[in-house]
């Protein structure tokens, strides 16, 4: 549903094979080209953690959890990386360099590994936004129901942890329980991948999709992500400046296009005439 869309990105091949960064020392160069371009949305940049009550209202406040660092939540994120059948180049490369699992829970939790080739644990909903999510949810009771289906990928009962939010008798409590789906969603492997850090930098607060090397599909959660990101509350795609959506599955080649862009309506109500 999500294969590669050859009639855009036919006229930049080569000017992309020219700008591709391969995995060090990684024998996988193929360049990979992202879909067509979604509809923009609002535009967030700062993340934000936790939330507060302030005039009867559930807001924001400054700050961001970490990403975990703890053994647990690298062995959920290597078990997800070997068992997943898509596979990014970076994944592909990573396996290869550390063909049992104990030796991959290690190299990602040490962070050597990572520091050295360039490489992030990403997310492909960003904390800001997933803290937007809850604030909304938290404050309007407005619960979506392809947000439903997306928490339910990430892990079994997460809609309807995210109802008692909507059921919580005091404000006070659902500031409680938002802070504490926030802490749980961002130490959920289902919201990770390994990928470029420099293009996750790049995407910031934008979505950032998990692309299979072998076939150029998006993975369940991401290809959701990207159907219904709009319909979520989440933030709009960025540009890769090849007619496509920015992610960390593959190098970074779009910096000197349209790096801080992403589309919008008009560029998109064009593309779509084209």
């Amino acid at each position: 549903m999500f294969a590669f869309d050859k009639a855009c990105i036919s006229t930049k091949e080569k000017e992309a094979e020219k700008k591709k960064r391969p995995v060090p020392g990684s024998s996988v160069y193929r360049p990979v080209h992202m879909p067509g371009p979604m509809q923009a949305q609002n535009v967030r940049i700062v993340q934000r953690y936790p939330v507060a009550v302030e005039n009867d209202k559930i807001v924001s406040t400054a700050g961001r959890p970490d990403i975990p660092n703890i053994q647990s939540f690298f062995r959920a994120i290597e078990e997800q990386m070997r068992s997943s059948e898509y596979k990014n180049p970076f994944e592909i490369d990573f396996i290869s360099r550390y063909p049992s699992s104990e030796q991959g829970i290690h190299a990602l939790g040490a962070g050597g590994y990572r520091h050295a080739n360039g490489l992030a644990l990403c997310h492909k909903v960003s904390i800001s936004d997933i803290e937007e999510i809850f604030v909304r949810l938290a404050n309007t009771g407005s619960f979506p129901s392809k947000l439903r289906i997306w928490l339910d990928m990430l892990y079994e009962g997460a809609s309807s942890e995210a109802d008692n939010i909507i059921k919580a008798p005091t404000i006070e409590l659902k500031a409680q329980l938002v802070n504490e789906m926030i802490l749980k969603i961002n130490e959920c492997a289902g919201n990770y991948f390994l990928g470029d850090a420099q293009a996750n930098s790049s995407i910031q607060n934008h979505p950032d999709y998990h692309i299979g090397f072998e076939t150029g599909d998006m993975s369940p959660v991401s290809g959701h992500i990207r159907e219904y990101g709009s319909e979520m509350g989440i933030s709009a795609p960025k540009s890769d400046g090849f007619r496509g959506v920015a992610s960390s599955s593959v190098s970074l080649y779009w910096e000197t296009k349209r790096k801080n862009k992403p589309w919008t309506q008009e560029e998109w109500q064009q593309q779509k005439q084209e």
